[in-house]
């Protein structure tokens, strides 16, 4: 009937993911990062195994409640959705921010070939970058075990699609965050916003 909680084990997480288990489902994603006023009551969501930008229907298609995070600082709440809403098993993945380990945030891009300071007030050591608004783009990783040196050939794959890893667009990896140095639209398109986990 919907509206049915989760116990996640962390106050009031920044990212939850979630997908039913024996059936067809896409990894359903929601942030209070996606959406610009930081109210999850909009519905926005992305998928981990798609490209598209963020969907606005998540409220409204029943996969979750106007208040699946603020509910309670300890649960997440779930919609009327029969995908969610039936007698299969669930995946449910729950991330908090920490400060020092564990960075979600957002962006925006600029356009520029100098690109974009990311402040996390940590060397990252592993990125998921996803664009957001604006128009598709890929779930890229990228890592500092493949690319240790900042020399503009980061090293690149993907949730969303069975590509061989990548090399060529340019990130630095810094004391304090990221700095992306490409114009390239799946990170760096003016406008455009992305979301961020490191």
């Amino acid at each position: 009937s919907g509206g049915n909680t989760f116990g996640h084990g962390l106050d009031a997480p920044d990212l939850m993911i979630i997908r039913a288990k024996d059936t067809a489902s896409s990894w359903y994603t929601t942030s209070n990062d996606l959406v610009n006023t930081l109210d999850i009551a909009s519905g926005y969501y992305v998928t981990l195994n798609s490209s598209a930008a963020r969907a606005t229907t998540g409220v409204s298609s029943g996969l979750f409640t106007a208040d699946s995070f603020s509910a309670s600082s300890s649960t997440f709440k779930i919609g009327t959705n029969s995908l969610f809403n039936s007698s299969n098993p669930m995946y449910f993945i729950a991330l908090k921010a920490v400060p020092g380990v564990c960075h979600i945030g957002r962006i925006t891009g600029n356009g520029n070939s100098n690109g974009i300071w990311a402040p996390f007030g940590f060397r990252p050591r592993w990125i998921h970058i996803k664009r957001i608004t604006g128009g598709s783009g890929n779930w890229v990783t990228i890592d500092t075990a493949r690319s240790p040196y900042n020399d503009g050939t980061v090293i690149e794959s993907y949730l969303d699609l069975t590509n061989a890893e990548y090399g060529g667009n340019g990130f630095d990896f810094l004391a304090e965050g990221m700095k992306i140095r490409t114009t390239s639209s799946g990170y760096n398109t003016a406008g455009s916003s992305y979301l961020i986990i490191a």
